[in-house]
C-alpha cells in the first residue's frame, strides 16, 4: 500500500498518466472517424445491393407474369434450392459429428497433432458449409418472394380460378 501511495504522489506517475490519456484520446478519435466512415460506406453498399436485388426481383416477376407457362420452372428452382440447402445442412452436421468423433478418440489411434489438424479441418468445413447453407436459403427466399408476387399478379390479371400455382 505504501508503494502505491508513493507512486501516486510522484510526478513521473502523473506525467505517464496524462501522456497515456492523451494517446488513448487521440487513438479513440481516429478509430471513431474510421468506424464512422466505414459504417457509412457499408450501409451505402448494403442499400445499393438491396436496390439491385429489388430490381432483379422485379425483372424476374415481370418475366414470369408475361410467361406464366414458365412458372413450374420457377417452382422447381425454389424446390431445388431447398433440397440443396437440406443436403448441405446434413453435410455440416456430419462434419460436426466427425469433429466430435476426433475429439473423443481416447484409444490413442491418432497423434495429438493429427487429431488437432483433423478437428480444425472438420470444424472449418462445417463452418463453411453453414455459411453456404445461409447463402442458399437466402437465394431460395428470393425465389419464394418472386413466386408470391407472380401468384398475386396472375390472380389479379386472370382471376383466382384460372391459374393454379
Amino acid at each position: 500500500m505504501q508503494k502505491i501511495l508513493e507512486d501516486i504522489t510522484s510526478p513521473e506517475w502523473w506525467f505517464s498518466v496524462v501522456v497515456a490519456a492523451l494517446i488513448v484520446g487521440l487513438v479513440v478519435v481516429y478509430v471513431a472517424r474510421i468506424f464512422d466512415s466505414t459504417s457509412r460506406r457499408f450501409a451505402g453498399m448494403l442499400a445499393s445491393r438491396s436496390k439491385a436485388a429489388r430490381n432483379l426481383r422485379k425483372a424476374r416477376v415481370s418475366h414470369y407474369v408475361e410467361n406464366p407457362h414458365l412458372v413450374p420452372f420457377l417452382i422447381a428452382k425454389y424446390h431445388g434450392l431447398q433440397n440443396y440447402s437440406l443436403g448441405a445442412m446434413v453435410m455440416a452436421v456430419l462434419f460436426l459429428a466427425l469433429t466430435i468423433l476426433v475429439l473423443t478418440d481416447n484409444a490413442g489411434h491418432a497423434h495429438q497433432g493429427a487429431r488437432f489438424v483433423l478437428m480444425a479441418v472438420f470444424l472449418g468445413w462445417a463452418a463453411l458449409t453453414w455459411v453456404f447453407v445461409v447463402y442458399v436459403i437466402r437465394m431460395a427466399s428470393g425465389y419464394l418472394l418472386v413466386m408470391f408476387e407472380v401468384e398475386r399478379r396472375l390472380e389479379i390479371r386472370t382471376g383466382p380460378t384460372d391459374v393454379q400455382i
